[in-house]
């Protein structure tokens, strides 16, 4: 993602206002657009070097940057995104390109983890204009398939009209999240495939081989792997993990800005996996021809456990089969005891 023309006369506004005040000041009639600058410029490291780049020429010889804000409260602009700040405390991030490399990597971490607020998943998206409308249309069809299967899975719509409304418990497809959030990252998914294609060989997803180095035992940190991909096209990789007594997974599809992704035929080493994935006990790898780490989050059961792990992978590779997603759904133990 490339920053916005106006990001760079709002640049140079800010600085101007700098020198004139003495102070930070957000430009009059401007803060709408410094929040989308905020929060584009916080969502890849192009746009951070970039937008670096910009502050560090408009100040130029002679002009000071403030100090670095450390009062940000950095928990809600997570959650809610930089509209929260007060002008002040804004115009302060914009100026400081120590706080905007922080943000950026606070909000990678949220974004990979899971903790990032929705603001944050969109701004991450694609604008309208930039996907063909063939693929606008594709996310609809999956829209309306997903509504279709939750309304014949919902509690009450038994074919035999026998069970009373609400006595059966939830199918799967009902507990998944909402069906606009799941087509937003297959419409995702699918535009990016098409411009990181590799080769036009094998379609069907394989990953060759999986090797464990390290220690579970001695921390997240001490396990990596050799993933091999099986096949001729490059694959993305999306890493889920189970934690004995823990609900819900940990997912890793994301590093520093890129997806995981394995070459054609090539063998990649996937370490330093996040703190979520401590504890782990085992770890699926997903790979699919196109990055669907949303995808897998949005299909995967709600509650997981080591002890099924088996089904629950082979449920994950029928929920994205059944979205037209070719993927391969690895199931890696990792050591419980010290050898």
């Amino acid at each position: 993602m490339i920053l916005q023309p106006f990001v760079h006369d709002l640049v140079a506004a800010l600085v101007r206002e700098f020198a004139a005040a003495g102070k930070p000041v957000t430009p009059a009639g401007r803060r709408d657009e410094l929040v989308g600058a905020m929060m584009s410029v916080a969502t890849g490291p192009v746009t951070v070097d970039e937008y670096s780049g910009l502050l560090a020429a408009a100040f130029g010889p002679g002009l000071v940057p403030p100090e670095v804000p450390d009062d940000l409260p950095l928990d809600a602009v997570l959650r809610e995104g930089p509209g929260v700040l007060s002008d002040d405390l804004l115009a302060r991030l914009a100026l400081s390109r120590p706080a905007i490399s922080d943000l950026y990597r606070r909000v990678e971490g949220a974004l990979q983890h899971g903790s990032a607020g929705e603001c944050w998943v969109q701004a991450q998206l694609l604008p309208d204009d930039a996907i063909p409308r063939e693929y606008h249309e594709a996310g609809d069809r999956a829209v309306e398939e997903f509504r279709r299967i939750e309304r014949a899975t919902r509690p009450g719509n038994s074919p035999d009209g026998g069970v009373p409304a609400g006595s059966r418990p939830p199918r799967l497809w009902a507990k998944v999240a909402l069906p606009v959030a799941l087509a937003a990252s297959l419409l995702l998914a699918f535009y990016l495939g098409t411009n990181w294609v590799g080769t036009t060989g094998q379609r069907a997803v394989r990953l060759a081989s999986v090797t464990v180095r390290g220690d579970a035992t001695r921390g997240i940190e001490d396990v990596a792997l050799d993933v091999t991909n099986g096949t001729d096209r490059r694959v993305f990789l999306t890493v889920v993990g189970l934690v004995p007594g823990r609900k819900t997974p940990a997912y890793y599809y994301r590093h520093e800005g890129r997806y995981i992704e394995l070459p054609p035929g090539g063998t990649a080493e996937v370490k330093n996996l996040p703190p979520e994935f401590e504890g782990s006990a085992v770890l699926f790898l997903v790979s699919t021809h196109v990055p669907a780490g949303g995808v897998v989050r949005d299909v995967t059961p709600p509650v997981l456990a080591p002890e099924t792990a088996e089904p629950d992978a082979d449920q994950i590779r029928k929920a994205l089969s059944g979205l037209g997603l070719d993927a391969d759904v690895r199931v890696i133990p990792l050591p419980s005891k010290k050898r």
